[in-house]
């Protein structure tokens, strides 16, 4: 075995240079040895190869080095096993090093943080704070955060909207909250975090938008419904006056037969009166006078058509109200004509725990059958639900409908 004062020179400074190089590798270990899982017996055996090492190149690179009497192969295994077991204990403390929690860890995530954070001490001076924070103290200030009271003042100079919510020059948009820590020994310390909530401000933004969009198109479908309302008022109008007009023709062949076939039946006599009865109905409408209420008038168009309408209880003071009662009384009171051939009409109106409720019925013929809202009826459901009002249709044994809205403003 060859010994190394028998190697060449080239050889004796190749071996040299591998042995010093591995001996730093050895320093590097014992650094970073606190991350491995037994940590004393890496710091041991890192120190002994360190040692020998040392040893080794001390001996070799000496006076006496060319008498040294090692074999030249315990010092390259020397160098071999040391060289790998650094290596491997390097690496493996760097993998721990990023996957263990310790002081530069919290520090890492701290500052990986999206939102800013700063924690002051009870004096208001800088504890903790992270990079997001200095950004964010940068924009309002071009400068860097040292006190609890400079930022206060930068908040105050910058105009903000909603709950302390202030936006950026770059467009982004920060919530703002400041709250007190308090440690175990008592220590008060004040945090202070910005959120970013530009995306949430973009969504209430678009929200508002639509909602305005929104409020337009219900007003539009308001209008709307007013208007389908008052078609079908004169349509029915229309059909009552039609009906009105069906008994003047009916009275005057029932005439023309009478005079000219001699026919005085019970038959023509009654056409007779019921064109007479259209006839002063028409005349006192056109007679009627000018400016009455809109109650008056309801109940002299009732009487009009040969319905004679009595009323306990008088009609709201709320306008909407007022309106929704007088609706449903002129769509009970054309029904009653139409499908029930009704004289009177029974309306009772009132106002119990904050509810305004109306009833009405008529003496006329009983509905053959449940009776289906379409129409007049369809559409005063419709004014109801935008009131959150409720009806209630009875068919037998006559009919009868209540409705109930709550009272105390539109």
């Amino acid at each position: 075995m060859i010994l190394f004062c028998n190697l060449s020179p080239l050889h004796q400074t190749v071996l040299l240079t591998a042995l010093f190089v591995t001996m730093l590798l050895g320093v590097v270990c014992l650094g970073i040895s606190k991350y491995s899982i037994n940590r004393t017996l890496c710091r041991l055996t890192d120190a002994v190869a360190v040692f020998l090492l040392f040893f080794f190149t001390e001996q070799c690179s000496g006076t006496a080095g060319d008498e040294f009497p090692v074999p030249a192969g315990v010092l390259w295994g020397t160098v071999f096993c040391g060289a790998v077991w650094f290596v491997f204990q390097t690496a493996y403390g760097i993998y721990r090093m990023h996957h263990t929690i310790g002081l530069h860890s919290v520090k890492y995530a701290f500052d990986s943080l999206p939102c800013g954070i700063c924690f002051f001490n009870p004096s208001g001076t800088v504890k903790l704070c992270n990079r997001q924070m200095h950004w964010i103290f940068g924009e309002l200030t071009r400068g860097d955060i040292q006190m609890l009271s400079e930022l206060e003042t930068a908040l105050a100079a910058r105009d903000g909207f909603g709950k302390q919510t202030y936006r950026f020059p770059d467009g982004s948009v920060w919530r703002y909250q400041q709250t007190e820590v308090i440690t175990k020994d008592g220590t008060i310390y004040t945090e202070a975090l910005f959120t970013d909530v530009t995306m949430l401000y973009a969504k209430h933004q678009e929200l508002e938008s639509k909602n305005a969009q929104l409020k337009e198109m219900f007003r539009g479908i308001g209008q709307l419904s007013d208007n389908a309302l008052e078609m079908t008022r004169e349509k029915e109008i229309l059909a009552a006056k039609t009906n009105l007009h069906e008994q003047m023709g009916a009275g005057v062949l029932a005439i023309r037969q009478s005079l000219l076939q001699n026919d005085f039946s019970r038959e023509n006599t009654e056409m007779i009166e019921h064109m007479f009865a259209a006839i002063d109905l028409l005349k006192r409408d056109n007679d009627s006078t000018v400016g009455r209420s809109d109650l008056g008038e309801f109940i002299h168009n009732a009487a009009m058509v040969g319905i004679r309408v009595e009323m306990t209880g008088s009609l709201p003071r709320e306008d909407h109200l007022h309106r929704l009662f007088l609706l449903a009384m002129k769509e009970c009171c054309t029904n009653a004509v139409q499908h029930a051939a009704a004289s009177t009409l029974w309306v009772t109106v009132g106002k119990e725990d904050g509810v305004a409720y109306l009833h009405i019925e008529n003496d006329g013929t009983p509905p053959e059958g449940e009776v289906k809202p379409r129409g007049g009826l369809l559409n005063l459901m419709g004014q109801l639900e935008k009131w959150k009002g409720e009806a209630d249709i009875q068919s037998a044994p006559r009919f009868a409908l209540t409705i109930k809205v709550p009272a105390g403003g539109e």
